[in-house]
């Protein structure tokens, strides 16, 4: 009776382990909140987006990538899901592809392109 006891004391009750979820979900977030992406990043990931895999994506799509990456990097382990919010048409006039890098970046920080 003894064993049986320490068996069913030591497994976890479902209402421990929805904290232990929910702390670790906080945890996440609180990380999450502490990646800020910076214009040069965001137009870099934009670029690689294109050059590496195709996507014509837009400026908050090279952040949601740039972020992602970010997190990936702190992790040891799981899976990360990203949306692309944006395509890149509406900054083809940017030069955001083309022009150079500290030029684009220059210009993401004083102009609001949507």
């Amino acid at each position: 009776m003894k064993g049986e006891e320490a068996s069913f004391t030591s497994s976890p009750s479902p209402t421990n382990q929805l904290h232990s979820r929910f702390q670790a979900i906080a945890g996440a977030r609180k990380q999450m909140q502490s990646s800020i992406v910076r214009p040069r990043e965001s137009i870099e990931w934009l670029r690689r987006l294109l050059d590496d895999c195709g996507v014509f994506a837009g400026v908050s799509s090279g952040a949601a990538i740039a972020g992602a990456a970010k997190m990936a990097s702190r992790m040891d382990a799981g899976t990360i899901v990203t949306l692309l919010p944006d395509a890149g048409w509406k900054y083809l006039s940017s030069g955001a592809w083309t022009d150079d890098l500290d030029e684009v970046v220059e210009r993401a920080t004083r102009i609001n392109y949507w």
